[in-house]
């Protein structure tokens, strides 16, 4: 496992824990999304279905991993920045 792959969270992880406090409009709608696609298109179901929910899955949990960046980079500057005596995000001229 790379650090790229312990980093990505899995969606349906992430979108089971909003459901519980009662934010679950997309904890209703992701699941019906792979079922829909498997039965319009009536062959190798199985497939379609894991195709298409990994898929989601992969686009959500990068999306949710990618958010924490940036804050995390400026709370790093910061730290850095205190440290070294200079102000946070100041620039070298």
């Amino acid at each position: 496992m790379t650090i790229a792959h312990a980093e990505i969270p899995d969606s349906s992880m992430a979108l089971h824990g909003a459901a519980a406090p009662g934010f679950d409009p997309l904890y209703q709608i992701i699941p019906d999304i792979p079922h829909d696609a498997a039965y319009a298109v009536h062959f190798a179901e199985g497939f379609i279905t894991w195709a298409v929910t990994s898929a989601l899955d992969d686009t959500i949990g990068l999306g949710l991993g990618l958010m924490p960046i940036p804050v995390t980079g400026k709370i790093i500057l910061a730290v850095v920045g205190v440290f070294k005596g200079k102000k946070a995000g100041a620039e070298k001229h």
